[in-house]
C-alpha cells in the first residue's frame, strides 16, 4: 500500500494506474467520511472547538 499525501501522490494518480476495464469502484466510504467530517467541523465551529488539520 502506498501513502497518498495529496501533494506529490494523489488519489487520481493512483486510480488511473489501478482501475482497468471491468474494475468496480466504491466511493460510498469516501462520501460518508466527507459528510461526517463536515458535520463535525460545523459543530466544532458552533462550540468553538479547535480542529487540527
Amino acid at each position: 500500500m502506498e501513502l497518498i499525501n495529496n501533494t506529490t501522490k494523489t488519489l487520481r494518480d493512483d486510480l488511473s494506474v489501478e482501475i482497468k476495464g471491468g474494475s468496480k469502484l466504491s466511493i460510498a466510504a469516501a462520501c460518508f467520511f466527507y459528510l461526517c467530517f463536515s458535520r463535525i467541523e460545523k459543530t466544532a465551529i458552533r462550540y468553538n472547538w479547535m480542529i487540527i488539520r
